[in-house]
């Protein structure tokens, strides 16, 4: 070999074989395709030692060139198009499987990927350069980084089997993790993390007093890119009064409902993003109810627009929501009355914490845990069915007719607050790090809320507290830059709020529970005027009779299952129990809201089967 010294013959030497096939022009993918190949005649060291001595010779020696690939070496494309090469037969699959897979994993880590198993959900991910991938075969975005990195088409062989190996090694051998949602707070040390662009994989830092940059992983906390939201890129440099002076214009005042709702319903936008400062109490359902077309629906699609860059009022199955919540704050759901009945559960998982169980594999006996930390939104005409799910509620009647919003064009709106969604983020995320993370970080957040339930005379609406001194707190704040924006003190907000919600009323909280309506319902349904009780069709329950005086009604739990099933249909309400024996379970957790409309409910028997008689109530009867 000329310039060898000694005269040494080099020549097949797999370093020099390397390095001139480079200096002749051919890239490292063609080089390693040449090494593995049987075509071609190179050192016994790479037929003994295989691929990874062949990859770490290549690099050497283009490291000594110092070529333009030095930098980023072999590429993933490279490594999959020469692993066609691997038995001599272009275009041929790898048998086995992992011939082909095990040194793309191999090349995968080697170039800072990591593995993640979520322990919430057992799921796998990927960590690359500051982004977090589903490690899920089928997933989009793993597809994409398929593409991106190695050129394969996701209906390729090759793309296939290299996305099953990256899913099995997440989940079997991916560092245990907790993924959170895309805006995260850290309650004990009050700090915060916004993942706002998932492709960019950089995270924004909220703490008391500051707000800074960060990679992905900043303190420990790995956030999920959003499922639901646009890329949003809050601009810091905007004023804080001039910006919150266009969101109250461009969000607040377009709320068809009087001023104080308005509030309240910004402060609880804003409070979305605070919401785990609430979730040790109970984190409220926002139940918009109205007549049909009173702007239930676009009060909704105000919030989730500047939420997530585009109105997103969702028809979602259940399973997709555990989903989404996994990685969302909100999910905003229009008409309650056309979901299904397993939705009421599904709704109270995310106001209060609770934890779903679901079957991986009823073969192997293994289950898997579904978290609902997310908030829910939703619209209705209907009162909510249950008293449970009217406990866990802040109910805003929203009227363009009773309050209207001349200001507000249908046309505009969305669009606005799309164009100024970056400058409000910066302002929002500013107020929350300069002017309400140093009040929690005080510690005096904790004697607000006691201070709230206090406040609350109804004892079922005190579970709200918590949240809504996170919301005063967001008021508070924007009250330094637009005055008397709310109350200055939290007694006269709080009770602002609580005429609104109509959280001081006992009686109209009674007054709302469907099981009451369904009695009412029914005993007019059993009075004929000249004093006749006829069973109308649909109605198998018998009347009560006291000296003829109508009383009640009773039957079996067969019998008032389909009466009340009747008497909803007959009235245009959604009917929730599902089964009679269901019947006698709401008689006896609803017993002392019975009571206080006017009603008792007492288990009878009807023959040989069980029943209940149902009768006017009032206190010494």
């Amino acid at each position: 070999v000329e310039g060898a010294p000694d005269g040494t013959d080099r020549s097949t030497n797999d370093f020099h074989i390397a390095r001139r096939l480079i200096q002749r022009g051919f890239t490292a993918g063609q080089v390693l395709t040449a090494f593995l190949s049987d075509d071609y005649q190179v050192g016994d060291k790479t037929r003994e030692k295989g691929i990874g001595y062949a990859a770490r010779t290549i690099q050497g020696a283009i490291k000594e060139e110092g070529s333009s690939e030095q930098k980023i070496g072999i590429s993933l494309a490279a490594l999959t198009e020469s692993l066609h090469w691997y038995d001599g037969k272009r275009k041929k699959e790898i048998d086995p499987d992992y011939s082909y897979t095990e040194p793309c994993i191999a090349w995968l880590k080697e170039h800072g990927m990591e593995f993640l198993r979520d322990i919430q959900t057992g799921n796998g991910y990927l960590f690359w350069q500051g982004r977090i991938i589903s490690g899920d075969k089928d997933a989009r975005d793993l597809k994409d980084f398929i593409y991106e990195q190695a050129g394969l088409s996701e209906a390729s062989w090759d793309s296939r089997k290299l996305r099953e190996s990256i899913s099995h090694e997440a989940r079997v051998h991916g560092r245990d993790v907790v993924l959170h949602t895309w805006v995260t707070f850290n309650t004990l040390d009050c700090r915060g993390y916004i993942l706002p662009d998932s492709r960019a994989g950089g995270v924004i830092t909220l703490a008391s007093g500051q707000v800074s940059r960060d990679s992905n992983g900043k303190d420990g906390y790995l956030l999920k890119p959003s499922m639901l939201s646009l890329t949003v890129a809050p601009d810091f440099s905007v004023d804080k009064k001039e910006g919150l002076e266009v969101f109250v214009e461009a969000v607040t005042r377009q709320f068809a409902c009087d001023t104080v709702a308005q509030e309240l319903l910004t402060c609880y936008l804003i409070s979305i993003l605070l919401r785990q400062f609430a979730s040790s109490d109970l984190i409220p359902i926002l139940h918009v109810t109205g007549p049909t077309g009173g702007g239930k629906s676009w009060a909704l699609k105000l919030i989730t627009t500047w939420l997530y860059g585009r109105p997103l009022l969702l028809r979602s199955t259940q399973a997709a929501s555990y989903a989404i919540s996994n990685s969302d704050p909100l999910l905003a759901l229009d008409d309650y009355e056309t979901l299904d009945q397993e939705w009421q559960g599904r709704l109270l998982t995310g106001a209060t914490g609770l934890v779903r169980t679901k079957m991986i594999s009823a073969s192997q006996n293994t289950a898997m845990l579904q978290e609902g930390t997310t908030t829910f939104a939703l619209t209705s005409i209907n009162p909510l069915p249950t008293d449970t799910l009217r406990r866990r509620a802040m109910v805003v009647e929203v009227n363009s007719k009773k309050y209207p919003t001349p200001e507000f064009n249908s046309t505009i709106a969305i669009p606005h607050i799309e164009q100024i969604r970056n400058a409000t983020w910066g302002v929002i995320l500013k107020l929350i790090a300069e002017d309400i993370l140093p009040i929690m970080a005080e510690g005096s957040a904790r004697q607000n809320i006691e201070d709230v339930q206090q406040l609350i005379e109804v004892e079922e609406n005190r579970s709200l507290a918590a949240y809504i001194t996170v919301m005063w707190l967001v008021g508070h704040a924007i009250n330094q830059y637009i005055p008397s924006f709310v109350p200055k003190s939290l007694q006269d907000t709080t009770r602002d709020w609580a005429e609104v919600l109509d959280l001081q009323s006992q009686q109209e909280f009674v007054e709302r529970d469907i099981l009451v309506l369904m009695i009412d319902m029914t005993f007019t349904e059993l009075y004929r005027t000249g004093g006749e009780y006829s069973l109308l069709r649909g109605i198998d329950v018998d009347p009560v009779l006291d000296a003829g005086t109508l009383m009640g009604f009773q039957g079996t739990g067969a019998a008032l299952h389909s009466t009340f099933a009747t008497v909803c249909r007959s009235h245009g309400l959604r009917y929730d129990l599902t089964s009679p024996n269901s019947v006698g379970r709401r008689f006896q957790l609803s017993d002392r809201i019975l009571k206080e409309s006017g009603w008792q409910a007492t288990p009878i028997k009807v023959g040989s089967r069980r029943g209940w008689k149902v009768v006017k109530y009032s206190e010494g009867n």
